[in-house]
């Protein structure tokens, strides 16, 4: 019947003690605009010191007459006792329940009618008050004379006085002190402020230079990088899609460059190196150089193989006339002779012109003609010039030439070498008379720089 507001409870009666008693009953008023309460909601409970601060909403309802506070000490709301009642939609109530006190608390609306709405919940909310101040400063004041705090305060408050003679030791305001007043050391430290002052300007200069060259180094490397997609370090060519201007290392020729792009404008995009060319170009040339002569015009000769081996074959015919002549010299070491078989003596004028003469044939201080011979074939290994020092194909008409000439010096040599077989037969002095050979004499001869002594006894002794 409550339910359905055909009764209601009287004041001050809780449904937990309603019951058989008419008296715990009334019956509603006829007013149909009267609405039945709602429950309120956020009601929240703020320990202060000595008060608990309750807050809470209530939903505005046509016929409101008041709101009941209940509370108790445990979360029990069937032991809960009414508190108050606070009338109107105010929301607020302080409970002075003194320090360090604990409560739950319930609330709930009534119109009136006297109808009454249900609690906010059916738990409590909770509420503490602070312990007394008063209290806690004695339990403090108590403690503090006797705690390691009060030791450790009072070794602080002990060094007082020593820093403060050691402050008025340092101001300078002590007769005993006989050093530089505070203002002057302050005037000291102005100076040195200044200085450090003047070096921080000069070390942000520095970091200012730093900063720009820092700038520009980067600006360089964007630069260097601004075209650049990807890199590939590897020994064979990147395939696949590959990003305009990649660079590629070939680690497989001396980490070659080589740039992704159209280096010959066909439309195609390849991996094209961008080692100088002009490199490789004269590694060729040299190497070309090698087998070839040239004209004065820069136009290649080839150096024929049968060229030179005419020109080796003369020199090898010239090498065995000379050995002849040196066997010649070597037999008139021994004695020369007259047309009539006698000895003669090898006067040392005239072996002089002999030595001499084998010197400019063979070898000597100045150039011989066998030397001028092997240089002229040596410089025919990678050029032959003419007559006007202009570079000549080295043909077989010129390396005969070459032969004709060689044959005649070697026709010189047999002439001179007539001369030397007619002296051993007679020596003659620079007039072209003829020398007699003494009963006793020595001479030298003078060959490759080595001396040999010779003596001859005359029969008659």
């Amino acid at each position: 019947m409550l339910d359905t507001n055909v009764l209601k409870l009287a004041p001050n009666v809780k449904p937990s003690i309603a019951g058989g008693n008419p008296s715990d009953f009334e019956v509603p008023s006829e007013d149909a605009n009267i609405q039945l309460p709602p429950a309120p909601t956020g009601l929240s409970a703020s320990g202060a010191f000595q008060n608990i601060i309750l807050t809470w909403d209530l939903k505005t309802y046509v016929g409101h007459a008041f709101v009941e506070i209940h509370r108790h000490t445990s979360d029990s709301i069937s032991d809960a006792t009414l508190l108050a009642r606070i009338s109107g939609f105010t929301g607020v109530y302080a409970d002075a329940v003194g320090t360090n006190a604990n409560y739950y608390y319930w609330i709930r609306a009534v119109n009136v009618n006297d109808d009454i709405g249900p609690f906010n919940s059916s738990t409590g909310v909770n509420g503490t008050t602070q312990p007394d101040i008063d209290v806690i400063l004695d339990l403090l004041e108590d403690q503090i004379t006797t705690s390691e705090l009060a030791t450790s305060l009072a070794t602080q408050i002990s060094d007082i006085d020593s820093l403060t003679s050691n402050l008025e030791t340092f101001t300078g305001y002590l007769s005993s002190y006989s050093g530089n007043d505070l203002i002057t050391r302050i005037g000291g430290l102005d100076t040195s402020v200044s200085t450090i002052n003047s070096s921080i300007t000069s070390i942000n200069t520095s970091i200012s230079s730093l900063n720009t060259a820092t700038s520009n180094l980067q600006t360089s490397i964007s630069d260097l990088s601004a075209s650049t997609a990807d890199v590939y370090i590897q020994s064979t060519a990147p395939t696949g899609t590959i990003a305009d201007n990649s660079r590629w290392y070939d680690t497989s020729d001396n980490n070659t460059l080589h740039i992704y792009f159209d280096s010959d404008g066909d439309g195609d995009k390849e991996w094209t190196s961008i080692e100088d060319p002009r490199i490789a170009d004269n590694e060729s040339a040299i190497a070309t150089l090698d087998a070839e002569v040239f004209n004065s015009d820069n136009t290649s000769r080839l150096a024929t193989a049968t060229a030179l081996s005419a020109t080796n074959t003369t020199v090898t015919s010239l090498n065995g006339t000379v050995s002849t002549l040196s066997t010649d010299v070597t037999s008139l070491k021994g004695v020369v002779f007259d047309s009539n078989g006698n000895s003669q003596v090898a006067t040392t004028s005239a072996l002089n012109s002999l030595t001499s003469d084998v010197e400019a044939i063979y070898d000597g201080t100045n150039p011989s003609l066998i030397k001028t011979i092997q240089s002229d074939v040596t410089d025919l290994e990678g050029q032959v010039f003419d007559a006007n020092g202009n570079a000549r194909l080295a043909t077989a008409s010129s390396v005969s030439t070459l032969t004709n000439s060689v044959s005649s010096q070697g026709g010189d040599i047999s002439i001179l070498q007539g001369d030397v077989t007619s002296l051993e037969a007679q020596v003659f002095d620079s007039d072209g008379n003829l020398q007699l050979a003494t009963a006793t004499c020595a001479f030298w001869i003078d060959k490759y720089g080595q001396h040999t002594r010779r003596e001859y006894i005359h029969p008659a002794r």
